[in-house]
């Protein structure tokens, strides 16, 4: 992905009312040498808050990536709005890239 690349898809994962948005972004991956992840995607999770000065994004976590060998489970993000939680689930995770692992974020005062 280039700094000024335009998302191929964006899913909006939660919205907490007035405050934040949560969405999912997809790139697709910049061609790599010997045809590495040339039809592959890179995925993001934002965690935007909606301020008076404009939307300031708090969080960007990589969600997926064939460059990077970052996979998630199914169903790999999980909206709970009862508690204002998000839950994401990797198979290959991005700190290890070579074990699951799992993230658990509060969102908002509830």
């Amino acid at each position: 992905m280039t700094p000024a690349a335009t998302p191929s898809n964006v899913q909006l994962v939660a919205e907490v009312t007035g405050t934040t948005l949560v969405v999912v972004d997809t790139y697709p991956s910049l061609p790599g040498g010997l045809a590495y992840c040339q039809a592959g995607e890179e995925r993001f999770l934002r965690v935007i808050a909606l301020a008076p000065a404009g939307p300031e994004e708090m969080l960007r976590i990589k969600l997926a990536s064939c460059r990077q060998n970052i996979e998630l489970t199914d169903p790999g993000v999980e909206w709970l709005e009862s508690s204002s939680t998000l839950r994401v689930h990797w198979l290959l995770g991005p700190s290890s890239r070579a074990q699951p692992e799992e993230l658990t974020l509060r969102i908002g005062a509830r």
